[in-house]
């Protein structure tokens, strides 16, 4: 039922036509309200009461990743040196391999972010003049997004 029609029926306002009682009363719990009222405003407490006492509908609260991300569940360092290596290669390189060797090892899905926390290298050359090189590098790998928390319908309701 319309709640403006219910507050209508309730006040007293509502100018009711023989067309609207059908529409008007739909929803009402007759079944519930005594078989004899016998005042207008005694029917309109005894409606307060059904209405007062039905179930209210509420929100399940859930995070989501549409409510915005707040942080993340795992986070870790890990360092790695390479072997010694020609030339070809720099640092950054050797992070990117530290990191997706990190996130392969341990199965991190897509959902995941990691930094540089320090690298640096070593050099080196042998008696014939041939360098190589040595890398080292930290990272911060954080995985397990973490989302904000609130009540909404694409959560679930609940009585209560």
């Amino acid at each position: 039922m319309n709640a403006g029609l219910l507050a209508k029926i309730l006040s007293g306002s509502a100018n009711v036509s023989g067309g609207q009682v059908k529409e008007m009363y739909n929803g009402i719990p007759f079944d519930k309200l005594p078989s004899n009222i016998p005042t207008v405003s005694m029917c309109k407490i005894e409606l307060m009461k059904i209405i007062d006492i039905r179930k209210k509908v509420k929100f399940v609260a859930c995070e989501r990743p549409e409510f915005g991300q707040i942080g993340w569940r795992r986070t870790e360092n890990y360092s790695d040196s390479s072997g010694r290596l020609g030339g070809g290669h720099d640092q950054p390189w050797w992070c990117n391999q530290v990191a997706a060797s990190f996130i392969s090892s341990r199965s991190i899905g897509p959902q995941n972010t990691w930094e540089t926390v320090t690298s640096h290298e070593e050099s080196d050359k042998d008696w014939k003049g041939k360098v190589t090189y040595k890398y080292h590098c930290t990272i911060k790998v954080s995985w397990e997004p973490s989302y904000n928390r609130r009540e909404d319908p694409i959560c679930g309701t609940y009585e209560q």
